[in-house]
């Protein structure tokens, strides 16, 4: 899917690196977390990102709970992020009950506007996981509005928890950092719901259904 989006390029790629290393922990027998941990120790600031979403996540008390985790970036900004999503194997829908994200932007000038940014770019995300969807018939798009082209509303909106490091560093950008951490982490979540993976957004109940049932 290539469109004027957040996190163009990234979002997508992110969402196939982000899954494949949750992939890889497994094999080696690993905990997501910690094993991106050791990959991150020449970048303390990353590695701060990923203590700080466990905190505020309490990843390591997930009992009875499916929590996804993802570590991406844009530009020179990078994110940590958790999901935490519940599944319904009989229609197939995927309900995000919390997003948790830890973000480093470099100083942050108006913090305010930058929590709206972020916010924003975390909604996007679960947009683009969720629903959004081209379809192309002889030639043409079929959607042509919102009617038919599928986003998170406001009601579908899950809590949202944020933190943004205080750094010495130059800012570096906030408007697009929010969105490509979001997809790997749903479906990481997904996987630590229904030991499934998915490979292909938007992550929609057909999608799903069939992923249950491979």
């Amino acid at each position: 899917r290539l469109s004027p989006y957040r996190g163009i390029g990234a979002s997508y790629t992110a969402f196939a690196a982000e899954c494949f290393m949750d992939e890889l922990a497994e094999q080696a027998g690993r905990d997501p977390l910690d094993f991106r941990m050791d990959l991150v120790q020449e970048n303390p600031r990353g590695k701060h990102l990923l203590e700080k979403v466990a905190e505020m996540s309490d990843w390591y008390n997930r009992d009875h709970r499916a929590l996804g985790l993802s570590f991406a970036g844009y530009s020179s900004s990078m994110a940590a992020g958790v999901a935490e999503v519940e599944v319904d194997p009989d229609s197939g829908e995927i309900q995000i009950k919390k997003f948790w994200a830890a973000i480093d932007a470099g100083m942050i000038v108006t913090p305010d506007n930058a929590l709206n940014q972020i916010e924003g770019g975390i909604i996007f995300g679960i947009s683009m996981a969720l629903t959004e969807k081209i379809d192309i018939e002889n030639g043409e798009v079929v959607q042509n509005n919102y009617w038919d082209y599928e986003i998170t509303r406001a009601a579908q909106v899950p809590e949202i928890e944020i933190y943004v490091a205080e750094v010495d560093a130059p800012p570096v950008g906030v408007g697009e950092v929010g969105t490509p951490m979001v997809p790997s982490a749903i479906a990481n979540a997904f996987y630590a719901a229904q030991g499934k993976r998915l490979r292909h957004m938007p992550f929609t109940p057909d999608r799903v259904t069939q992923a249950l049932e491979g």
